[in-house]
């Protein structure tokens, strides 16, 4: 029965493989992925979208999930916004609240809950009615924040009609200074930079801390996986290789797809009496599922790399242990990053989730007419 449930949850994205752009509307609400996607219909509940281009470009009555390396809100979000890119442009108003990342971001209207922002350049124009955390080298406040605030910025300006009326909590660099007229000294609390990686909100563990405790652990496990598989079935190996050098958009959209159907799942046999004791086992194939697409998204997204450095050598014991770990470190690195880390932690996981998915149910690359090397989508 677990076989077959499995098999069901990984046919289920095997419809995207056919184009290069894909959608889905089902149950209102919109999945799309490909190179550039947007919202194609009025009134969606939630949107998902991940490509090379996502904008929002009909009102959303739901939240917003987008991923790509330019991501633009020019419809109005009635939702929570969930937003990760390279550059993320924000020109309509958001109801709920907004959890950004990026390395520039642009928040041109208001924002009706709470806002999570972390980038290089952050800039933010318009109102936030909540609470507001922003993280950033570049930290450019023109608007107004309502509720409590902290900022933790390299350098900070504002704007002549800044203003934030809650507490603030401000993280100190040699250029961070608040005017009087944004908010007055007895609401501000000045802590050292130092103090950011000790407060809640910072990762759990320094850098030495990750690679002497847990982190090590985790590296070699996945590295070992991989060197297993590679020398089990080193076809498969060679295949999925290659899919990491292809879309990666597209492999992220069939993993999204593929632990949605898992877990989905395992609900709807929650429902019955049978299904109930069958759904711890079902946990454990999730996460299985989860640990599989760790190890294949970090030889994938090493494979990507590497190919980018150029060093597309041919499959060996090598360049598998070169690829794993030149992803898995890179992944670690990334987990560092506040706020942004953990999100990006799950990306790769889809990643590796829809490579296998794609390695299972694709028709095989060596069949003429195939992609070359580096360009399977």
């Amino acid at each position: 029965m677990f076989r077959i449930v499995l098999t069901l949850a990984l046919f289920a994205p095997a419809f995207t493989m056919a184009d290069p752009d894909s959608d889905l509307l089902f149950g209102g609400d919109y999945f799309a992925a490909g190179n550039r996607v947007e919202t194609a219909l009025t009134g969606a509940n939630d949107v998902f979208l991940a490509g090379e281009y996502a904008k929002v470009t009909t009102p959303v009555q739901g939240s917003v999930h987008a991923m790509a390396r330019n991501v633009r809100i020019d419809a109005s979000v009635a939702g929570n916004l969930y937003a990760a890119g390279q550059d993320v442009l924000i020109t309509q108003a958001v109801t709920g609240n907004a959890s950004l990342g990026g390395y520039t971001i642009e928040i041109n209207n208001d924002i009706g809950g709470n806002l999570r922002a972390s980038g290089t350049n952050l800039t933010l124009k318009g109102t936030v009615a909540g609470t507001a955390i922003m993280t950033a080298k570049n930290l450019h406040i023109l608007g107004t924040i309502e509720g409590d605030t902290l900022l933790n910025a390299r350098n900070i300006t504002f704007g002549p009609n800044a203003q934030i009326n809650g507490q603030v909590t401000l993280y100190d660099h040699d250029s961070s200074e608040i005017p009087s007229s944004v908010a007055p000294k007895d609401r501000i609390t000045l802590k050292t930079d130092a103090e950011w990686h000790r407060d809640d909100h910072a990762m759990p563990w320094g850098f030495t801390g990750f690679l002497g405790g847990i982190g090590i652990g985790i590296i070699v496990l996945v590295v070992a996986i991989a060197l297993a598989f590679s020398k089990i079935v080193p076809t498969a190996t060679a295949k999925i290789s290659k899919l990491g050098k292809g879309s990666i958009g597209r492999s992220w959209w069939i993993g999204f797809l593929t632990i949605s159907a898992l877990i989905g799942a395992a609900i709807v046999l929650a429902m019955t009496i049978i299904g109930m004791l069958a759904t711890p086992v079902i946990a454990v194939i999730v996460l299985l599922t989860a640990l599989a697409g760790l190890v294949a998204g970090a030889y994938g997204f090493g494979a990507k790399l590497t190919q980018l450095a150029g060093r597309n050598a041919a499959l060996s014991e090598v360049a598998v242990l070169r690829d794993t770990l030149t992803g898995i470190v890179a992944a670690a690195l990334i987990l560092l990053v506040p706020f942004v880390g953990w999100f990006a932690l799950w990306v790769l996981v889809l990643f590796g989730i829809g490579l296998l998915s794609r390695w299972l149910f694709q028709p095989s690359l060596s069949n003429k007419g195939a992609a070359p090397d580096g360009d399977v989508s």
